[in-house]
């Protein structure tokens, strides 16, 4: 063992600030990591994420083309289109209702819940409405009392009522949202608004009479260069009589805000709309979410947060900011911007981590899910910034979606076999519906110098682990700060027993093999003679990393040791120079 004065010790316990891609791993905090694959920093100490299981459900095969949820007293319900055909999912039960084929088998659908309706588009395709009669969901069928002059949501279908006319249904459109007692639907550039909600007539909200200009009606646009519209929401906490703001419209290249609480009678002679932002609209309609008073939503540069000051949600004049919020993962979202995948990209929230699909494949699918913990330690004495675990990869997914379940939410993930699952904290491996998959995850830490810049030789890592539950597979990789490819250092297996409490193991080392030649083809040094190292610890299993630590010794700036092979002076992946690490090589389902 060399002198003590010659050896240097560097490592983490903590990786409180999770993921940050955008700075180089040698400029990172002491608490935040390079990358992270399947893994979690909730609490502090860097785990693998929660399991992915499937649903006991067998979904119609075809082509997946949207999802939506359906809240309701009587339960939540999963609301799908797979090849034109709708069906619906109590999600206390997993009871599925196949309504039919109602839409192009092809086409992006949108889903708009409506006071205790949903409606459905695809943009192509007659609107379809679902309405809940007894608990049990069916496709609305527009009864209309003629005595009364209104829709009569009792009459049943085939007895003596009338349709409502086409031209006062709901318009073939594509995205939408419910908002101040009406429904807002979009077409290109344009949006219409129906009629208002009224109490007695709950689906008084399924026409479109007030249409008319003589009644105020018609269209709204945005302006032309913002391209047509993308997305749709609300802002929340607002002094208006239903509690939310204005409408949030998004193009392509912008994003408006109509205060649409306002009497229709005076939207003709009334300040409606105002311009927000200028290059910073969506192609995702998916994608926005209500996240306490904030809305998030996918732009083409990233995700972003659109939100007021606080003196504005108190009452004052404020400020709105709407900057992007995801550098720290952006080399996974920059995978989405060729292929045409934005317009599905989905984001859900749940227990204070909000997801976001990413790194498309095969045409409306993707690789990875973005995870966001915005309370990684949440007490009374206040909640620490919010942090990037990283991506979480396993499944080709197509929509996530956050829906309650005996009054708990959770979050429901569509893949493209098409099948349904759910994230579930309780279960330690992945379940795919036949077998348990051992989830694999990686952490990338960052670069380690060790407090000098002088030339060392790696000579051991050792880790602390914790709740480890059934058998692992550890295996740690290093490299010289700044070279692209990966040597592998050393690979422990850990042993526990079926049925055992969780377990931990204490300094579990992993020598570096001097017997192993991993070497440099441009320069021909030794890897594991440095100035700093990085390093990737990759596992199989569910288990906590409660300590890291990296030991070398420090062998000053002679002239570094030489492989003694011949080797061509071009840097390849090769046995010799290294390996690449798949960040989407895990699998679920085969």
């Amino acid at each position: 063992m060399p002198p003590a004065d010659l050896m240097k010790v560097d490592g983490f316990v903590s990786l409180l600030d999770g993921m940050h891609g955008g700075i180089n791993p040698a400029l990172l905090t002491e608490t935040a990591y390079a990358k992270g694959i399947n893994v979690s920093s909730r609490g502090g100490l860097i785990h693998t994420r929660p399991s992915f299981v499937r649903e006991n459900i067998v979904l119609p095969a075809g082509v997946f083309q949207g999802a939506g949820v359906w809240s309701l007293e009587s339960g939540d319900r999963l609301v799908a289109v797979i090849s034109g055909r709708l069906v619906s999912i109590l999600v206390d039960t997993l009871a599925l209702v196949d309504h039919g084929v109602f839409f192009d088998a092809a086409a992006q659908c949108f889903f708009c819940q409506a006071d205790r309706f949903l409606v459905i588009q695809d943009g192509v395709s007659t609107p379809q409405v679902l309405q809940d009669i007894g608990g049990v969901a069916s496709v609305y069928a527009y009864p209309y009392d003629e005595a009364a002059g209104q829709i009569d949501p009792e009459a049943e279908v085939g007895s003596a009522t009338y349709g409502v006319p086409l031209d006062k249904r709901i318009p073939v459109g594509n995205t939408m949202v419910f908002a101040h007692g009406r429904i807002h639907l979009a077409s290109g550039p344009y949006f219409t608004s129906g009629d208002v909600l009224q109490p007695d007539y709950p689906a008084s909200c399924l026409v479109f009479t007030e249409t008319q200009y003589f009644n105020e009606g018609g269209s709204h646009t945005l302006p032309m260069e913002m391209g047509g519209i993308h997305g749709m929401a609300v802002m929340r906490n607002a002094a208006t009589g239903t509690g939310v703001g204005s409408v949030i419209v998004a193009g392509r290249r912008g994003i408006s805000g109509f205060d649409l609480s306002n009497p229709r009678t005076q939207w003709g002679s009334i300040n409606l709309a105002q311009v927000l932002f200028f290059d910073a609209g969506t192609l995702s309609p998916w994608s926005f979410l209500s996240v306490n008073d904030d809305l998030v939503y996918r732009s083409q540069d990233g995700l972003r947060f659109l939100r007021y000051t606080s003196t504005r949600v108190a009452g004052g004049s404020g400020s709105l900011s709407n900057v992007p919020q995801s550098e720290e993962v952006a080399q996974f979202l920059a995978l989405d911007a060729a292929g045409g995948y934005l317009p599905y990209v989905s984001t859900a929230a749940f227990g204070n981590l909000v997801f976001a699909t990413c790194s498309g494949t095969g045409g409306r699918f993707f690789r990875g899910l973005i995870s966001l913990d915005t309370a990684q330690v949440a007490a009374m004495t206040g909640e620490d910034a919010a942090s990037y675990d990283g991506v979480w990869t396993g499944l080709d997914f197509a929509q996530v979606l956050t829906a309650c379940r005996d009054g708990q939410p959770n979050t429901f993930l569509f893949t493209k076999t098409p099948s349904l699952y759910r994230l579930d904290s309780d279960v330690t491996n992945d379940y795919n519906g036949t077998a348990f998959v051992p989830i694999q995850a990686r952490l990338e830490t960052r670069v380690f110098n060790f407090e000098s810049i002088d030339v060392k030789k790696l000579q051991f890592v050792e880790l602390w682990l914790g709740d480890l539950v059934g058998n692992a597979t550890l295996t740690v990789y290093y490299r010289p700060s700044g070279y692209p490819l990966w040597a592998r250092a050393g690979q422990r297996v850990i042993q526990v027993a079926s049925g055992s409490l969780p377990q931990t193991r204490r300094r579990l080392r992993i020598p570096i093999d001097s017997g192993v030649t991993f070497c440099d083809p441009v320069t021909q040094e030794r890897l594991s003679s440095a100035t700093s190292f990085q390093f990737a610890i990759e596992w199989s299993g569910h288990l906590q990393i409660e300590a890291f630590r990296a030991v070398v010794q420090v062998v000053g700036e002679a002239t570094p040791s030489v492989c003694d092979e011949d080797v061509q002076a071009v840097l390849a992946v090769s046995e010799t120079a290294g390996v690449v690490l798949d960040d989407f090589g895990y699998r679920v389902e085969s």
